[in-house]
């Protein structure tokens, strides 16, 4: 039971405080932000008298029932994607600090958003899908191949991370030369490792025998101690 608002408002800026300092590590760390963020939403949602000790459920939704949702892409540019689905999850409030962690007078409210968008791949990179579809075990052909992006942040930078993650996604999808396609490399390093067959190239077979250190003089003569 909280004692006072101002135990309720000290506790909101705890939080939010902490999430300050997990920001750098939301990619490495996300679940702990997503419990943190729900704590957030859940203290800023209880009214003063509330009891605090019994949890509220707070459902965040998932991309799978996202298909009701409307669609929202206007305040994005995102070319070849087939849509975006958004979903608000609430709104933090603190008195004393700003999302950011920076104080700020009054109450500042920042709403957390979910996006959802997906990017339907032409299958003119893909030529032999059209030639095993319908085959058996390979019913998961049948629906187009896509890629689906999520973003959970707060609204004034979710469209902004998701623009960073359809460039990158963009450039992968690009066709390259198998030369230069670091990922075809790695595959097939990763392969060779598998199957035993990897062959290491010494460094010292590339090197002519003028710049080969063994040939210096240096190297040639040994201290006998005399």
């Amino acid at each position: 039971m909280w004692s006072s608002s101002s135990d309720r408002e000290r506790y909101l800026a705890e939080l939010l405080a902490e999430r300050q300092k997990l920001a750098p590590f939301v990619q490495v760390l996300p679940f702990c932000t997503r419990l943190l963020n729900q704590e957030i939403l859940r203290a800023s949602s209880l009214p003063p008298n509330q009891n605090f000790v019994e949890p509220e459920r707070i459902d965040h939704g998932s991309p799978l029932r996202l298909a009701g949702q409307p669609m929202n892409g206007q305040a994005m540019d995102l070319d070849g994607w087939s849509g975006i689905q958004t979903e608000h999850l609430g709104v933090l409030q603190s008195p004393s600090m700003l999302w950011n962690g920076a104080p700020g007078p009054g109450v500042v409210g920042s709403p957390i958003v979910k996006k959802v968008v997906r990017m339907d791949v032409p299958v003119d990179k893909y030529p032999n899908e059209d030639k095993l579809r319908d085959k058996p075990g390979y019913e998961h052909l049948n629906d187009p191949l896509h890629v689906l992006v999520e973003a959970e942040f707060p609204a004034d930078i979710v469209d902004a991370r998701l623009n960073q993650a359809v460039a990158i996604l963009e450039d992968l999808l690009k066709p390259v030369d198998e030369s230069m396609d670091y990922y075809k490399k790695q595959q097939l390093r990763e392969l060779a490792i598998l199957n035993g067959t990897l062959r290491e190239e010494s460094p010292s077979s590339h090197l002519s025998p003028s710049v080969s250190p063994f040939n210096s003089t240096g190297m040639k003569r040994a201290k006998t101690g005399r």
